[in-house]
């Protein structure tokens, strides 16, 4: 009979400990779903003051090819050139709308020299004119084959 007694007392033990992990569970349940929301809240803010930015940056660049037409150019006018002179020898190279990665290839880059006309995010970009079009190199070795000692 002591060890009925024993084990139903362990039982009565075991089955209060588990509805108190049961209580825990659901707060901390309650308190993650809390958290996500909260933390999804923040996220969607974040990305609409990331579009305010990139529409204010397209802003900004806008008016500055406008007030600086003798660096950035104009549909009827050349930009002027930084001195610095690339010499492109791979033909993979591809001439891109922005000084980005991620921006979308205008076109190939046909061997040869090229006048640098801006420079973009520390130098490591180069805007190059081929044709009527403008638009960025990366300034790596593999994109470059040689430059000028002007070049940065």
């Amino acid at each position: 009979m002591f060890g009925v007694c024993k084990n139903e007392s362990l039982i009565k033990e075991n089955s209060s400990r588990v509805n108190e992990l049961e209580a825990e569970l659901k707060q901390a349940r309650e308190k993650n779903a809390s958290l996500i929301k909260k933390n999804s809240s923040r996220v969607n803010e974040l990305e609409a003051q990331l579009k305010q930015a990139r529409q204010e940056n397209a802003s900004l660049t806008k008016q500055l090819r406008e007030q600086q037409p003798e660096i950035y150019g104009t549909p009827n006018h050349s930009p002027s050139s930084t001195g610095c002179v690339v010499t492109i020898t791979n033909s993979l190279v591809a001439l891109k709308r922005e000084s980005s990665n991620s921006s979308p290839e205008i076109i190939r880059v046909p061997r040869g020299k090229y006048d640098v006309l801006a420079y973009a995010n520390s130098e490591t970009w180069y805007q190059i004119k081929i044709g009527e079009r403008v638009g960025w190199i990366k300034n790596n070795t593999w994109t470059i084959g040689s430059k000028n000692n002007i070049c940065p």
